[in-house]
């Protein structure tokens, strides 16, 4: 009998040491053009997001999460690089800062290399990148890339906002009553799922990219059909918004569509109703995959990390898209759920540039051969009060950026003007303080905060925005 009970114990000792030694998998999940219209966010009042909600009482909410800068190019380079744009260089979309331009990047260990270098199987499924590096690049990034692409389509049937209208290519939208499989986020669900139900012998980093609730508001019928139209809430605006803002915050906000004009022809409120439901269509994907790992044989040993690109504008300060500095275009959704770890909502100001080093961090990964320009967030996960020692810093170009604390925003543009807000009081950012003299040393020291080096643009910046 002890005998048995000796190997019984060695047995167990034997089970915990594997348990022990074995990586944690990485569900690594990014969302397109998701702003804080979440249930547990509550940007909106009407919004679904059933999953998004479930998951957030299951890990540690990141609340004044924001982007390192607020468009997709450059915000999922800086995540997937751990480089910020003034590290980087690649500040903006098109005009050449593409990912391989970029010396900085070039000689960086991108995140999922450095997983696949420590032995983890890669896949990718969806939109990861933006602008990608080249074959040779990725192929030492990823094991599997057989579901990378897919598109933002499908377009719209209708030209419910008439070309003649000054908008994007493809700012539109439509119920769609043709086949869910049109859409390239089914597709790649369904490939994740697949991939969680097989068995695998390594440990895998496997990242899922949502295109929705990216434009085309293009999704299943179905999804639009709780948000009746005479019943759609607008987000809540002011007149005369803009009057107390500088100039040059006027210039280099990038509209996606007129706001007049959509107010004019009356497409505002079924924009707001297709965006609602482009959510609602991704979080019940986001569901499938969710369910996917809860019955799998990773549950217990995986880390889900579930985050959006930027935000997006529906007519705050008279924008439609991203492309500014604004809290509703800056902030982003941002959960971690570790095995067995906590639930909570951490208020301290955090950017999707910390979650390289946080992945490092928990996966006990070697440091890259860059220098992470990111704070891993770790304390947090381990103690909901720790502190941040740093603002959030968010760039648009290499001469417009936004510190964020925990209480104010600051915004500085290329002509050095500047905006301040205080989000105790004024979480809309309606009242611009920066020229109130009783908040001249929250300006002072929020500007003290903001890198004065900066790294080149690789590509072309803005006419008078050059450096």
């Amino acid at each position: 009998m002890k005998k048995f009970l000796g190997r019984v114990t060695l047995v167990f000792i034997f089970a915990s040491l594997l348990q022990a030694e074995r990586k944690p998998n990485v569900l690594f999940i990014a969302i397109d053009d998701m702003n804080d219209w979440t249930g547990y966010l509550q940007g909106h009042p009407q919004v679904r997001t059933p999953n998004l909600d479930r998951f957030s009482e299951q890990s540690v909410v990141f609340r004044n999460a924001h982007c390192a800068a607020p468009i997709c190019n450059p915000s999922r380079t800086a995540v997937l690089s751990g480089l910020s744009p003034h590290t980087s260089g690649v500040y903006l979309n098109g005009r050449g800062h593409d990912w391989d331009k970029s010396e900085a990047i070039r000689n960086a260990d991108p995140l999922p290399k450095l997983f696949k270098d420590n032995g983890y199987q890669t896949l990718w499924a969806g939109k990861i990148f933006h602008t990608r590096p080249n074959e040779e690049a990725m192929a030492k990034m990823w094991d599997d890339q057989t579901h990378a692409d897919g598109g933002y389509g499908p377009d719209s049937i209708h030209d419910w906002i008439p070309k003649s209208a000054t908008r994007f290519k493809a700012f539109d939208w439509d119920e769609w009553e043709n086949p869910d499989s049109d859409f390239a986020d089914v597709n790649n669900t369904q490939k994740i799922v697949e991939f969680l139900g097989r068995k695998h012998d390594k440990p895998f980093f496997a990242a899922m990219g949502f295109y929705r609730p990216h434009n085309p508001w293009t999704a299943p019928k179905r999804y639009f059909e709780p948000f009746p139209i005479d019943q759609v809430v607008l987000p809540e605006t002011i007149e005369k918004d803009l009057e107390d803002v500088p100039e040059a915050a006027i210039q280099i906000r990038d509209s996606a569509a007129v706001h007049s004009e959509l107010v004019k022809i009356g497409q505002n409120k079924p924009l707001v109703r297709a965006y609602l439901a482009s959510i609602y269509f991704m979080d019940d994907l986001l569901g499938q995959i969710l369910d996917a790992l809860e019955a799998s044989d990773y549950a217990d040993n995986t880390i889900v990390l579930i985050w959006s690109d930027h935000g997006f504008n529906h007519g705050e300060k008279e924008i439609w898209g991203k492309s500014a500095l604004w809290e509703q275009t800056t902030r982003c959704v941002t959960m971690i759920q570790t095995p067995g770890g906590p639930s909570w909502s951490v208020a301290e100001p955090v950017n999707l540039i910390d979650l390289y080093p946080t992945l490092v961090d928990l996966c006990d990964l070697p440091q890259p051969q860059q220098t992470l320009d990111g704070m891993s967030l770790k304390p947090q996960l381990d103690d909901v009060e720790a502190k941040r020692s740093k603002p959030s810093i968010t760039w648009y170009g290499a001469d417009n950026v936004a510190a964020r604390s925990k209480d104010f925003r600051l915004v500085q543009y290329f002509d050095g003007s500047v905006e301040l807000y205080d989000h105790r009081n004024d979480p809309k950012e309606w009242f611009n303080l920066a020229q109130n003299p009783e908040y001249s040393s929250i300006v002072e020291k929020l500007l003290k905060e903001i890198p004065s080096e900066r790294a080149k643009p690789v590509g072309k910046l803005p006419l008078g925005q050059e450096l």
